[in-house]
C-alpha cells in the first residue's frame, strides 16, 4: 500500500460513541469507550513496575483552582470558588489575580503556588478582616508561593487610618503549618500574623 495515501475512516456505525486510534499498521480504528469519558482510557506510566489506571484517575492526582471555577482574571469574585478549592485539601495556583475576600482554612491543605499568583484583597469588607485564616484544624498544612495583596487603595478609599491596623493577610496563630516563600504588598494593617 502506499505510505503516504490516507486511510479509509471505519463506517459510522463502528466509530459512533467510541474512540479512534490506530492498529499496528497504521490504519483508524475504532475502540470501546464511553464518548470522551476519561474514566474508559488507560493511562501506563513508563517505568518498570508502573501499573495501568484510568486517565480519570491520573488527571485526580493534584487539583488545580481552574478545577473549581476559579478564574484568576483579577475582576470576578472568586472567593467562594476558592474557597471550595480550599476545603478540597491540595493543589496548584497557577498564574493569574484571584480577587477574594476572607476564607478560612479549616481542613489540612497542601498549596503549591506560582510565584506570580496574586490573591487580591477583592473588597473592604469589616474591620478586623482577615484574607486568609487558619484554623487550629489546619494543623500539618503547607501553602508555598504566590502574593497576598491587600489592595491598600481600596481599603484607603473605605476607611479612616484607624481601622487600618485591624487588616491582616494572614493570620496562623497555630502551630505545625509550614509558609515559605509568599510575598505580602499592599498592606495598611499587618500582612501576617
Amino acid at each position: 500500500s502506499d505510505a503516504t495515501a490516507p486511510a479509509d475512516l471505519p463506517v459510522i456505525a463502528q466509530r459512533a460513541g467510541k474512540y479512534m486510534g490506530f492498529d499496528n499498521d497504521g490504519n483508524p480504528i475504532a475502540f470501546a469507550g464511553t464518548g470522551g469519558s476519561a474514566d474508559a482510557m488507560s493511562f501506563l506510566q513508563a517505568g518498570t513496575g508502573a501499573v495501568s489506571r484510568t486517565v480519570q484517575s491520573k488527571l485526580r492526582d493534584i487539583a488545580d483552582v481552574r478545577d473549581f471555577g476559579v478564574t484568576g482574571d483579577g475582576t470576578t469574585d472568586d472567593t467562594a470558588k476558592m474557597q471550595a478549592f480550599l476545603n478540597a485539601g491540595a493543589g496548584v495556583v497557577p498564574k493569574g489575580t484571584y480577587a477574594v475576600d476572607d476564607v478560612v482554612i479549616d481542613n489540612m491543605v497542601d498549596v503549591r503556588c506560582h510565584p506570580q499568583a496574586i490573591f487580591k484583597k477583592r473588597s473592604p469588607g469589616a474591620s478586623n478582616s482577615i484574607l486568609i485564616n487558619w484554623t487550629a484544624n489546619a494543623a500539618g498544612s503547607a501553602w508555598v508561593g504566590g502574593v497576598i495583596d491587600g489592595n491598600r487603595s481600596l481599603l484607603e478609599a473605605s476607611y479612616s487610618w484607624a481601622y487600618f491596623d485591624a487588616w491582616f493577610g494572614m493570620v496562623c496563630r497555630y502551630p505545625l503549618v509550614r509558609i515559605e516563600n509568599v510575598t505580602f504588598r499592599n498592606w495598611s494593617g499587618k500582612p501576617f500574623w
